[in-house]
């Protein structure tokens, strides 16, 4: 399958703010825009590269989104998230230039990225119908107290910066998540399985198809080795979610989709 891609775009002057687009010839879904994890610390679009390629392969039209880091350049979660809209609209215009003729978008989050995913969506949907979200190590709330690791819980109240419950999905309105796929491993030692099972529980009122994947044995860090059991696992579980909820409509009608 021929992929036509373009590197480390920059969108803004910060080292971090760059983007991967990778088109194949004839995608015929949403444009993903994958965004890593790391606590917000990280930022590197480079960093869910490789999970991304092999998204490529498949036939999806895929983006990685990188943004300042959270005390390098971006101050709070709001900057981080202003950041991350910004990438999309960058994405979605380099995907035109490769050739890409879709006019909406899935996002998809690793670990703390699946909680920025989640929260995008209704920045994002203000230029661009979001058709899914996939959140895979799902952080579900900044709240302390749900069993987030305490290691990481500075991290999380540094994005929050006193707006946790705001920035929260599990307190999201369900009318504003679109058909959503959450993946988690039941070995997960950052984030327990127990906050995407709420976030399951709490999405189910939205109306729209909402699926949880179980990785058995899967830490939170899963997605980081792309060839390793369960990131393949995964992926299979992602592309087949995809493939039924984030495609394009046919014939140039492209009303359908969660516009908030």
């Amino acid at each position: 399958m021929s992929v036509s891609a373009t590197l480390s775009l920059a969108y803004g002057a910060h080292a971090r703010q760059r983007v991967d687009v990778f088109v194949p010839e004839g995608a015929g879904t949403a444009l993903v825009c994958c965004i890593g994890g790391g606590w917000w610390a990280d930022g590197r679009c480079e960093a869910q590269r490789a999970f991304a390629l092999q998204l490529a392969e498949r036939g999806f039209a895929v983006a990685n989104l990188g943004h300042r880091p959270l005390g390098d350049g971006a101050r709070t979660g709001d900057e981080v998230l202003h950041d991350l809209t910004e990438a999309v609209n960058k994405a979605m215009e380099e995907a035109g230039v490769l050739g890409f003729e879709g006019r909406s978008v899935a996002l998809l989050g690793h670990g703390s990225g699946s909680l920025a995913a989640l929260d995008l969506v209704a920045r994002v949907a203000r230029k661009q119908a979001v058709r899914a979200v996939v959140a895979c190590g799902v952080l579900a709330t900044l709240e302390p107290g749900h069993g987030t690791a305490a290691a990481d819980q500075p991290a999380c109240d540094r994005f929050a910066m006193g707006r946790h419950r705001d920035l929260s999905p599990l307190y999201l309105d369900p009318a504003h998540i679109p058909a959503l796929l959450l993946v988690h491993g039941d070995a997960d030692g950052d984030v327990p399985l127990s906050q995407a099972q709420a976030l399951q529980a709490h999405a189910a009122a939205s109306g729209e198809p909402v699926e949880l994947a179980v990785l058995a044995g899967a830490g939170h860090r899963f997605a980081e080795d792309a060839l390793a059991r369960p990131a393949r696992d995964a992926l299979d579980r992602v592309a087949a979610f995809l493939g039924e909820h984030a495609r394009e409509p046919q014939g140039g009608d492209f009303a359908f989709g969660r516009a908030v």
